[in-house]
């Protein structure tokens, strides 16, 4: 988690820290190892992720609005990115102990981001 930003990251390698670092300076997320804004929920994390991924890291604060239960409007700088948000199961262990103790793989709720459309927004006319 940086903060003030509030980014939130998984995964990280050692490789990770010196591009993420620099990107953070900048005031963008690090958007391999990005896992949204840590305020948002879940769905509307992925489509925050979604949208910078769709506009190549835009470093500006994310307004999300959402336009019904599965999708979210994502205005980031001059551009509306509309994201479709959908579940999906996998299985997973639960903790790494369960690997070691042989557990069985536990079915677990992600949510992925289906990029639908990319709006510029308009400049007003004088």
């Amino acid at each position: 988690l940086v903060l003030p930003a509030m980014h939130k990251y998984g995964r990280l390698a050692p490789a990770d820290a010196a591009p993420l670092l620099a990107a953070e300076a900048k005031g963008r997320p690090y958007l391999p190892r990005y896992r949204g804004a840590a305020h948002l929920p879940p769905r509307e994390q992925v489509a925050e992720v979604a949208a910078r991924e769709a506009l190549t890291g835009a470093s500006c604060a994310a307004a999300i609005t959402p336009v019904d239960e599965d999708r979210y409007d994502v205005t980031l700088g001059k551009s509306t990115v509309r994201v479709a948000c959908y579940p999906e199961t996998l299985r997973a262990y639960g903790a790494c102990e369960d690997l070691l103790a042989a557990k069985p793989l536990e079915p677990k709720t992600v949510w992925r981001g289906e990029v639908l459309s990319i709006t510029p927004k308009k400049e007003p006319t004088p």
